[in-house]
């Protein structure tokens, strides 16, 4: 049966819309999608959802979605920035 929706060799993030028009972007991602782009492994975005240090959607008790901006975005805050050079 064929599936419109169904992956085609285009990536996670991006599907086609029936009609062909235009792509349809993903907004929420899987922990191991969030994980791969910005670097980290899943285990450490676990313990930044305990510490509360990023935003997350839990949609049941096992299936939790991330909208990457605003985990970027709350993660800016964490970042250090040099002052100056040490003698």
């Amino acid at each position: 049966m064929f599936n419109p929706l169904e992956d085609e060799g285009r990536g996670p993030s991006q599907i086609s819309a029936p009609t062909g028009c235009e792509r349809i972007t993903k907004r929420f991602h899987s922990k191991q999608e969030v994980a791969l782009a910005i670097g980290i492994s899943p285990r450490t975005l676990d313990g930044w959802m305990a510490e509360k240090r990023i935003p997350f959607i839990r949609l049941s008790a096992r299936l939790i979605r991330f909208d990457l901006t605003r985990v970027k975005q709350a993660l800016e805050k964490y970042e250090v920035q040099e002052i100056g050079r040490r003698r």
